[in-house]
Protein backbone atom coordinates (compact mmCIF):
# COMPACT_ATOMS: atom_id res chain seq x y z
CA UNK A 1 0.00 0.00 0.00
CA UNK A 2 1.16 3.28 -0.89
CA UNK A 3 1.95 5.94 1.38
CA UNK A 4 -0.66 8.56 1.56
CA UNK A 5 1.42 12.16 0.75
CA UNK A 6 -0.10 14.42 3.78
CA UNK A 7 1.51 12.62 6.64
CA UNK A 8 -0.84 11.40 9.23
CA UNK A 9 -3.90 11.70 6.85
CA UNK A 10 -4.94 8.34 7.24
CA UNK A 11 -3.52 4.92 7.53
CA UNK A 12 -6.57 3.35 8.03
CA UNK A 13 -8.87 4.59 4.94
CA UNK A 14 -5.62 4.78 2.51
CA UNK A 15 -6.10 7.46 -0.50
CA UNK A 16 -4.38 6.67 -3.58
CA UNK A 17 -3.25 9.07 -6.35
CA UNK A 18 -5.23 8.67 -9.48
CA UNK A 19 -4.28 11.46 -11.75
CA UNK A 20 -1.08 13.39 -10.47
CA UNK A 21 -2.59 16.83 -11.85
CA UNK A 22 -5.65 18.41 -12.37
CA UNK A 23 -4.79 21.37 -13.08
CA UNK A 24 -2.73 22.72 -10.55
CA UNK A 25 -4.92 20.50 -7.90
CA UNK A 26 -3.55 16.31 -6.88
CA UNK A 27 -6.55 14.06 -7.12
CA UNK A 28 -6.93 11.68 -4.84
CA UNK A 29 -9.37 8.82 -4.52
CA UNK A 30 -10.70 6.75 -1.13
CA UNK A 31 -13.39 4.14 -0.82
CA UNK A 32 -15.66 5.92 1.64
CA UNK A 33 -16.93 3.70 4.72
CA UNK A 34 -20.37 5.84 4.62
CA UNK A 35 -21.63 9.26 2.41
CA UNK A 36 -24.54 10.54 4.63
CA UNK A 37 -23.31 12.00 8.03
CA UNK A 38 -26.06 13.04 10.38
CA UNK A 39 -26.78 16.70 10.85
CA UNK A 40 -25.86 18.58 13.80
CA UNK A 41 -25.12 22.12 15.17
CA UNK A 42 -27.14 24.90 12.35
CA UNK A 43 -28.03 22.54 10.01
CA UNK A 44 -30.12 20.01 12.59
CA UNK A 45 -33.00 20.75 10.91
CA UNK A 46 -31.84 17.96 8.58
CA UNK A 47 -31.26 14.13 8.42
CA UNK A 48 -27.70 13.98 7.03
CA UNK A 49 -25.03 15.96 5.32
CA UNK A 50 -23.45 14.79 1.54
CA UNK A 51 -19.99 15.76 0.93
CA UNK A 52 -19.07 14.15 -2.13
CA UNK A 53 -15.35 15.37 -1.81
CA UNK A 54 -12.64 16.24 0.51
CA UNK A 55 -11.03 19.19 0.32
CA UNK A 56 -11.58 22.03 -2.80
CA UNK A 57 -9.99 22.94 -6.09
CA UNK A 58 -11.13 26.24 -5.79
CA UNK A 59 -9.11 27.29 -2.40
CA UNK A 60 -11.00 30.38 -2.03
CA UNK A 61 -9.00 32.15 1.06
CA UNK A 62 -11.94 32.74 2.95
CA UNK A 63 -13.78 29.15 3.06
CA UNK A 64 -14.35 27.88 6.56
CA UNK A 65 -14.27 24.41 5.22
CA UNK A 66 -10.79 24.26 5.40
CA UNK A 67 -10.31 24.51 9.13
CA UNK A 68 -11.56 21.04 8.59
CA UNK A 69 -8.75 19.38 6.93
CA UNK A 70 -7.43 16.33 8.68
CA UNK A 71 -4.40 18.28 9.47
CA UNK A 72 -2.20 21.02 9.25
CA UNK A 73 -0.38 20.19 6.00
CA UNK A 74 -3.46 19.89 4.56
CA UNK A 75 -4.70 22.76 5.78
CA UNK A 76 -1.80 25.05 4.73
CA UNK A 77 -2.42 23.66 1.17
CA UNK A 78 -6.33 24.22 0.80
CA UNK A 79 -7.02 24.30 -3.06
CA UNK A 80 -4.03 21.76 -3.85
CA UNK A 81 -5.96 18.47 -3.31
CA UNK A 82 -8.81 16.94 -3.67
CA UNK A 83 -10.07 13.41 -2.18
CA UNK A 84 -13.14 12.15 -4.32
CA UNK A 85 -15.24 8.96 -3.18
CA UNK A 86 -15.15 6.53 -5.37
CA UNK A 87 -17.54 4.14 -4.06
CA UNK A 88 -20.09 7.12 -3.65
CA UNK A 89 -22.86 5.59 -5.80
CA UNK A 90 -23.32 2.59 -4.08
CA UNK A 91 -22.07 3.61 -0.51
CA UNK A 92 -24.91 5.97 -0.95
CA UNK A 93 -27.73 3.17 -2.82
CA UNK A 94 -27.05 1.72 0.14
CA UNK A 95 -27.72 4.21 3.33
CA UNK A 96 -30.91 5.19 1.48
CA UNK A 97 -32.05 2.06 1.48
CA UNK A 98 -31.70 1.45 4.91
CA UNK A 99 -33.53 4.78 5.57
CA UNK A 100 -36.50 4.23 3.18
CA UNK A 101 -36.48 0.38 5.03
CA UNK A 102 -36.64 2.69 8.56
CA UNK A 103 -39.16 5.68 7.14
CA UNK A 104 -40.99 4.51 4.17
CA UNK A 105 -43.07 7.77 3.57
CA UNK A 106 -40.12 9.93 4.07
CA UNK A 107 -37.64 11.23 2.06
CA UNK A 108 -34.65 12.56 3.92
CA UNK A 109 -33.49 15.82 4.26
CA UNK A 110 -29.99 16.27 2.95
CA UNK A 111 -27.94 19.36 3.52
CA UNK A 112 -25.42 18.41 0.48
CA UNK A 113 -22.06 19.80 0.52
CA UNK A 114 -21.20 21.44 3.88
CA UNK A 115 -17.60 21.34 4.10
CA UNK A 116 -16.74 21.06 0.16
CA UNK A 117 -17.99 22.69 -3.29
CA UNK A 118 -20.26 20.16 -5.30
CA UNK A 119 -19.69 20.96 -8.34
CA UNK A 120 -15.43 20.72 -8.50
CA UNK A 121 -13.83 21.50 -12.20
CA UNK A 122 -12.98 17.53 -11.79
CA UNK A 123 -16.42 16.77 -11.46
CA UNK A 124 -16.03 16.50 -15.44
CA UNK A 125 -14.05 13.26 -14.89
CA UNK A 126 -15.31 11.71 -11.21
CA UNK A 127 -19.04 12.20 -11.67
Amino acid sequence: MAKPRYEGYSYETPTKCVREKFGDTTVYAQNAKSLLTKATGFIAAYDFTLNPYRGCQYGCSYCYAAAFSPNPKMRQDWGKWVIYKENAAEILAKELETWYRKNPKQPPRIYMSSVTDPYQPLESKHQ
